[in-house]
């Protein structure tokens, strides 16, 4: 059904089953992404811990045997050659430790802020879209001028604190995400330092 909205301007003919489309288009687009952002929350928090908690085992596990073998060499009586490399070499597994163990950390907290800024700039769009199509409506509860007043301008503080919340989400997002993709490729260049540092001195050692 097709009716006209009538302005200075002159007449507008609009449909309002269209108009009630769109908001309800919005509200389940914001409904969406929140059931995504709560699966992702816990799926995420699984995804990439095995194998950064395998590198941080494997870096513990390579100091550990590391020491063994400097005990080893020393109980022998042979002199230990380039000790400067195995300390090196757990100077970057104890790195690889401390990136790998927070890359879960900062993977988890990147997707949440990541999620959350894409939730309230979908807030936003669900807020002006009511706005654009409140006027062509007959809304229960804000029948009246005044009510669609109040409900305007409601809409209008919403539409504003959900842009900042968007902005102060996506600054964290940002860090995160540096944190995340640079921690990750600083505890992998580590782990292989290290064994290449460790390898270098148990053959020194042969």
């Amino acid at each position: 059904m097709v009716q006209d909205w009538g302005d200075e301007g002159g007449t507008v003919r609009f449909n309002p089953l269209l108009a009630w489309k769109r908001i309800q288009d919005a509200r389940e687009l914001v409904a969406a992404t929140d059931e995504k952002f709560q699966e992702e929350s816990s799926e995420n928090r699984t995804a990439y811990e095995r194998f950064y908690n395998n590198l941080a085992i494997f870096s513990g596990g390579a100091i550990a045997l590391s020491v063994n073998y400097l005990g080893y060499l020393k109980s022998v009586s042979q002199t230990v050659l380039y000790q400067h490399l195995l300390v090196a070499s757990w100077v970057c597994f104890l790195l690889c430790l401390l990136f790998a163990l927070s890359y879960s950390f900062f993977y988890t907290h990147y997707v949440h802020y990541a999620r959350l800024r894409e939730f309230n700039q979908n807030r936003q769009k669900q807020c002006q879209t009511e706005l654009e199509e409140m006027p062509k409506l007959n809304m229960v509860g804000a029948s009246s001028p005044a009510e669609r007043k109040a409900y305007a301008d409601k809409l209008q503080l919403a539409l504003q604190e959900y842009g900042e919340s968007a902005k102060w989400a996506r600054r964290k997002e940002s860090l995160y995400s540096f944190l995340w993709r640079r921690g990750g490729l600083a505890a992998r260049l580590a782990f292989l330092t290290g064994m290449v540092l460790l390898v270098s001195f148990a053959v020194a050692n042969i």
